[in-house]
């Protein structure tokens, strides 16, 4: 820690298409301190396809180093051997994951290299997986600390999963708020939309765990009744196609809009009614944290860290997990309560400016990584 080079840092992650644990990542490399530190990221899948790589573009704008592996397939687990001897070649000071799988491999291919420091970072409560778990557990005696994204994520890492609390530490993410509080509109007309639309965003991966198909099941009687309301899902995932069968089904194609991963969310969020997240389970989701910066409403379920940042009524609406009755009242009340819901943005917007600013995460990360390497 007294060289006056950049101490070598090692971070690892599943993949780098435009999650929210991804962008939290990105956030914490680019905003890091360069000249005390010298980042690389190794990702164990191959690099995005051409229309997700926004990430991969402001790495590269900042002249961070990324090396994919290709770990696309379980017959190419054997790849993560390169990373083992890239370790060894860069020799890191600490090596810093995110996501269960990088979690896993990187922590013990940075135990293989003799790394002195290994972390590993928790983005979610993983209610859907005990082998996860279990080998979460098993496999502790690898990591020097855990991150956890917020207070929920780590109480059920540690009651649920059996890990160290010794070894947890808590860093929630931040959001860049002026990106988002002025960011200019999008054109309706880019996306599909008429001028006089009203409409539900949804930002995320189309997949279980964001359940989209309860937004569907509540918005669709809305939309039926309502032509000018539209249900805008950004993002893609294994339900896409599901979601799409189900629009034409009902005859809404016209309502319904896929226009996939996109790097324009602070515009888009500017042109809608209110942010819907009906996440079966969550960490600290990064949408909110943005919708709230815009003062675009969220709508939210009642699960993990979106408590710890929605108090409903107050920033935000919560309502119960799996039910599209419940959903589609939160979703009634921010259309028809113009007065409400210039106060919950309002509110929202002053919680995350005083709660979660982006400075205040990458000041936490470096002081936990020089507490760290100090031992």
């Amino acid at each position: 820690m007294t060289s006056n080079k950049p101490i070598p840092l090692a971070f690892c992650i599943t993949e780098l298409e435009p999650g929210g644990a991804e962008r939290a990542l990105v956030n914490l490399v680019v905003g890091l301190d360069r000249t005390e530190w010298s980042p690389h990221i190794y990702s164990l899948m191959s690099q995005p396809e051409q229309d997700a790589q926004f990430l991969v573009e402001r790495l590269a704008e900042a002249d961070i180093p990324v090396t994919y592996l290709g770990i696309d397939h379980p017959l190419r687990l054997y790849r993560a051997l390169r990373l083992c001897r890239l370790l060894k070649r860069q020799r890191p000071a600490l090596i810093q994951s995110f996501l269960f799988h990088a979690n896993l491999i990187g922590c013990l291919a940075g135990w293989w290299a003799n790394i002195p420091v290994r972390i590993s970072g928790i983005r979610v409560a993983e209610r859907r997986s005990k082998w996860r778990l279990r080998l979460e557990r098993q496999t502790e005696a690898f990591v020097s600390a855990h991150v956890a994204c917020c207070h929920a994520v780590a109480q059920f890492s540690i009651r649920k999963g059996g890990l160290s609390p010794e070894k947890m530490h808590v860093i929630r993410n931040g959001v860049d708020i002026e990106r988002f509080e002025n960011a200019s509109s999008i054109s309706r007309r880019e996306l599909g939309l008429p001028d006089s639309a009203r409409i539900l965003l949804f930002v995320g991966r189309l997949n279980v765990q964001k359940n989209p198909d309860l937004l569907l099941e509540a918005a669709i009687p809305m939309m039926k009744s309502d032509t000018s309301l539209h249900v805008v899902l950004a993002g893609d995932g294994a339900l896409r196609h599901s979601l799409m069968r189900r629009v034409l089904d009902e005859n809404l194609a016209s309502q319904v809009h896929f226009p996939g991963w996109r790097s324009d969310i602070p515009a888009i969020m500017k042109i809608s009614d209110c942010l819907v997240l009906p996440s079966r389970w969550e960490g600290l989701p990064n949408v909110v944290l943005e919708a709230m910066a815009s003062r675009l409403p969220v709508i939210a379920s009642d699960v993990d860290g979106n408590a710890e940042m929605v108090e409903s009524g107050k920033t935000g609406l919560l309502f119960p997990p799996d039910s599209p009755e419940a959903l589609r009242s939160a979703i009634s009340r921010v259309l028809e309560s113009p007065g409400f819901v210039h106060n919950l943005a309002a509110s929202a917007q002053q919680f995350v400016q005083k709660e979660f600013t982006p400075g205040a995460v990458i000041r936490n990360y470096e002081d936990l990584y020089r507490r760290l390497l100090a031992d």
